[in-house]
C-alpha cells in the first residue's frame, strides 16, 4: 500500500514560515498564465499528502487553479 494512502501511517505537519509564505507568493504574483499554475502545482505535488489543503490555507491560493494546472 502507499504510503500516503495508508490511513494508519503518521502524519507529518508541515507549517510555512512567514519567509517562505511571502516568496510563493511574490512569485505567484509574478508569473502569469501557465507558467503560474504550473508552478503552484509543483509546490503542492512537493508537499505531498495534505498540500493542497495546506496552500489553500497559507498562501491562499484557489484549489481550482491548482487542479488546472495539475492537468496541463
Amino acid at each position: 500500500m502507499l504510503p500516503w494512502c495508508n490511513p494508519n501511517a503518521s502524519r507529518i505537519a508541515i507549517e510555512l514560515t512567514e519567509n517562505l509564505k511571502r516568496v510563493f507568493i511574490e512569485t505567484v504574483i509574478t508569473l502569469k498564465g501557465y507558467a503560474r499554475r504550473h508552478f503552484m502545482a509543483q509546490t503542492v505535488k512537493a508537499f505531498g499528502y495534505g498540500g493542497a489543503s495546506l496552500t489553500e490555507r497559507e498562501p491562499r491560493w484557489n484549489r481550482r487553479i491548482i487542479r488546472t494546472g495539475m492537468r496541463e
